[in-house]
């Protein structure tokens, strides 16, 4: 397994499509990037099953809660870039949609919109699972680019299940 030392730099970090992350020191991001290289060596054996809690989700909603916006970020950066095995990028992924939390919101939904367009089915499925947790209708127009590219039917046929759902989700939301 490679995991790449280098973090992102503060200027990634700021071009993200939220609003800008204020002051953000480097010892933050290195240390932050130490962390996640240290779990991502440490998941040994453990076996990811969705819907269940372990050792690994745990201690990476820890993470994220911890240093929000510059942890996912940091996520974004280790699972696009293949920087970690892809049981372990599609587990961030499925993990990184079932986190609730307002600030880091907006990254989390980036990160599991790009990570639609990966040459690797599972971290598609990780991201398209994230999605859907989320239940956020904003992420349609990139649920219909993916499935527009998607050549595995039962991928295609999920993303297409997301898709209905969150536009349900955001007509009742609009009756409301």
């Amino acid at each position: 397994m490679t995991i790449d030392n280098t973090p992102i730099s503060d200027s990634a970090l700021q071009s993200d499509t939220m609003s800008t992350i204020s002051q953000v020191d480097k010892p933050s991001i290195d240390r932050v990037a130490a962390k996640l290289r240290e779990l991502f060596r440490n998941v040994d054996e453990e076996i990811f099953k969705d819907g269940m809690t372990s050792k690994f989700s745990t201690a990476l909603c820890g993470i994220i809660s911890e240093y929000g916006i510059v942890a996912v970020k940091q996520l974004e950066k280790m699972t696009l870039a293949r920087d970690a095995p892809v049981d372990i990028a599609e587990e961030v992924l499925r993990q990184v949609g079932h986190i609730r939390d307002t600030v880091t919101h907006d990254a989390r939904l980036t990160l599991l919109e790009r990570a639609l367009e990966s040459p690797e089915l599972y971290i598609r499925d990780g991201a398209a699972i994230g999605i859907d947790s989320m239940g956020d209708p904003r992420a349609v127009p990139s649920l219909e680019r993916a499935l527009e590219h998607e050549t595995y039917e039962w991928l295609s046929q999920y993303i297409q299940d997301v898709i209905v759902d969150l536009r349900m989700h955001n007509e009742v939301s609009e009756d409301h």
